[in-house]
């Protein structure tokens, strides 16, 4: 058996934890407590970035299992509805016409719809969320 630390670190900074499930070589599992009582075997920290393996709780141990699930919500998750209204914007927006005079001289410039939309999708890329 070997060595499985007391922490898990997330990829993502978590909200809050929907379930933390443990899976042994055997492939027995277990669902942990996370209520954050007397009895819970997991409690998210490190601002939402960790989960530490309690060794209190209904299931005590000192580290995790060899396979470990983690449902959480993400904190990240403004970011995305940002992206949505900023998406929802573009589309309801779009006129083809990035600006247009109108006047004795009328001048059009064209609005690349593709290229905006890419910018949105590209910020969900960077922050690792699309």
């Amino acid at each position: 058996m070997g060595y499985y630390p007391r922490y898990l670190f997330l990829r993502r900074k978590a909200a809050s934890l929907t379930s933390v499930t443990e899976r042994e070589s055997d492939g027995t599992t277990t669902l942990l407590d996370i209520s954050g009582t007397s009895t819970s075997d997991a409690r998210m920290t490190g601002e939402g970035r960790m989960i530490e393996r309690l060794a209190t709780g209904t299931y005590p141990r000192t580290s995790w299992a060899p396979e470990v699930t983690v449902v959480y919500a993400s904190a990240d998750q403004n970011r995305r509805d940002l992206a949505i209204v900023k998406l929802v914007k573009l589309e309801l927006a779009y006129t083809g016409m990035a600006s247009e005079k109108v006047g004795s001289d009328y001048s059009m410039t064209a609005f690349d719809y593709e290229a905006e939309k890419e910018k949105i999708i590209n910020g969900l890329k960077q922050w690792g969320l699309a």
